[in-house]
């Protein structure tokens, strides 16, 4: 693997101006953006599916009841393909 060079030397070149950012298996976020970095976590252990995630993120943002109730239906739906 070839390294990368840092032309100016202070990082500034490899830098995201992302909420989150993942590579591979490496997930950093700011510590002000807790959600956003447990939702990468989360999707990058691919413990939930794409709607489930989706649903729980906009619930824990928002805080609307339709986002819990597209969770349950979500679960409900992964449960009746195990099947």
């Amino acid at each position: 693997m070839a390294a990368v060079e840092d032309v100016d030397g202070d990082g500034e070149s490899f830098y995201r101006q992302e909420l989150a950012v993942t590579d591979g298996n490496l997930i950093t976020a700011s510590g002000i953006v807790p959600l956003e970095f447990a939702k990468e976590v989360i999707r990058n252990l691919d413990v939930f599916s794409a709607q489930t995630l989706k649903a729980w993120y906009q619930l824990s943002v928002t805080h609307e009841m339709q986002y819990f109730h597209a969770i349950m239906e979500s679960l409900e739906e992964w449960g009746r393909s195990l099947q």
